[in-house]
């Protein structure tokens, strides 16, 4: 669930660059009477949180495509990466200080700090999920006397304002007290939400907000996508009025205005969103040329292509000095070193480990973050005779962190091993990458080829010969 969680939180930071572009072209095209244009940019924004991937691009202007290591609870140093050098050199020092493990306490402070997020981030879902289900079952209390009056169009008596309501097979439900020609123009209104299927598209909205309801650029980006759906909708409607037909239009709005309206899950309420400026919009609100919106759309692909997809990864295991530096004697010598191990003429101390995955990720300063994914058999032997006998042991998965200097110099930063008991499987496949996870958990397809590795070592060490 952390791993889930961590991946939310880096799909929010990268559709927060996004939002910040389009808050910004949002306002250059705020004289537009029509909205369509920017209700498509927000559709992008929602594309970009919906999406669990997104395409390496040499255009990307994301800076960071995952800020937070979704391992950082196991990391020896806690470290971020912004994409912005002066951010990491801020924060990672601050996070190394206040996060650190420390080997003598019982758990690490990370990992109960993310446990309290994510309990935090599933029960504000759960308060969304049960807001909009009682606002639900209120409202279709008070449809219960409603009846139809036309196409799709219902009167009710228990509701103060006009609205539609439904995603599958939305309708249009009418205060019994509305005159005839405020009315149609609400009807108007509601036509064009149905032929924009913006039922649908808010509730998708709302669905997004509920899982990004810790973002404020989210709640920013939902607020503004449902003004500008309310006004495109507008423009929609009145495309064909006359000064005098807007005019009416205008009065509706005010005349079914909510003043202090909550955006809800549903309905789409007809005055319930920024009435003074969908009546400034209307009646002041230009028509943008042709080559304008030429203008736009080339720059909504713009923006698309930069920020729709990820920066290409360098690929640091192509560096000479990571391939230098990681030898297999640098891993058997951190291996033995964390066993404390000291061979004598009886007793000989032997390892044997199989690679099953290595990352590396660039740091700021041009130095590297390697760590080899094993499984690792350390294995005691005595000599008895002519032979010899196992004393002692342990076969088990284990990660290996190392800093790996631009000049070749490489330390162990981290020596992860997985707890014991119940904890033996879940901590593998909380750590390990899953597409070796479920391989680093069968130890039997690796034990026979490590236990003659290390016996081999043992007829070398005291020249004996195999019988």
């Amino acid at each position: 669930m952390t791993e889930l969680f961590l991946s939310f939180v880096n799909r929010s930071i990268t559709a927060g660059w996004m939002i910040l572009p389009v808050l910004c072209l949002r306002w250059c095209l705020r004289n537009f009477r029509s909205k369509d244009l920017i209700c498509i940019l927000w559709g992008l924004v929602g594309l970009r949180l919906a999406l669990p991937f997104s395409l390496p691009t040499p255009f990307s202007l994301i800076p960071s495509a995952q800020t937070i290591p979704t391992d950082i609870m196991y990391a020896a140093s806690p470290a971020i990466d912004t994409g912005l050098s002066t951010l990491n050199q801020t924060v990672n020092p601050m996070l190394s200080a206040s996060f650190s493990p420390d080997p003598s306490a019982s758990a690490n402070p990370l990992q109960i700090w993310l446990a309290l997020a994510v309990l935090i981030w599933v029960i504000g879902i759960a308060l969304f999920a049960l807001y909009a289900l009682i606002s639900l079952l209120r409202l279709r209390h008070r449809l219960t006397e409603a009846v139809p009056v036309g196409e799709n169009v219902w009167v009710c008596d228990h509701i103060a304002s006009p609205f539609l309501l439904g995603l599958m097979h939305p309708r249009i439900y009418l205060p019994s007290s509305l005159d005839p020609q405020t009315a149609a123009s609400v009807i108007a209104h509601e036509h064009a939400h149905l032929a924009r299927h913006d039922p649908i598209w808010k509730a998708v909205g709302f669905v997004l907000l509920a899982l990004y309801w810790f973002h404020p650029l989210v709640w920013v980006a939902y607020i503004l996508f449902c003004r500008d759906m309310e006004l495109a909708c507008d423009a929609r409607a009145t495309r064909d009025f006359s000064p005098a037909e807007r005019k009416t239009y205008a009065e509706a709005l005010l005349a079914c205005s909510l003043p202090h309206a909550v955006r809800s899950f549903c309905p789409l309420a007809f005055g319930e969103i920024g009435v003074k400026s969908r009546i400034r919009a209307l009646l002041q609100g230009k028509k943008p040329s042709h080559f304008l919106v030429v203008v736009t759309i080339f720059i909504i692909a713009i923006l698309a292509v930069c920020f729709l997809t990820d920066p290409v990864p360098s690929d640091p295991s192509e560096s000479s000095t990571s391939a230098l530096a990681l030898t297999d004697d640098v891993i058997s010598d951190a291996i033995l070193t964390h066993y404390n191990a000291h061979s004598t003429e009886d007793l000989l101390c032997t390892e044997s480990h199989i690679p099953l995955l290595t990352t590396y990720r660039q740091n700021d300063d041009g130095s590297l973050k390697v760590t080899a994914y094993l499984m690792v058999l350390y294995l005691e032997l005595v000599r008895d005779g002519d032979w010899f006998r196992e004393q002692s042991g342990s076969h088990i998965p284990t990660a290996l962190t190392f800093h790996v200097q631009s000049d070749g110099s490489c330390t162990l930063t981290e020596y992860w091993e997985p707890g014991d008991g119940s904890l033996y499987a879940p901590d593998i496949r909380a750590k390990f990458p899953a597409d070796i996870a479920e391989r680093a958990l069968d130890t039997q397809r690796y034990i026979d080829e490590q236990m003659k590795a290390c016996y081999d070592q043992a007829i070398a060490y005291w020249g004996l010969e195999e019988p």
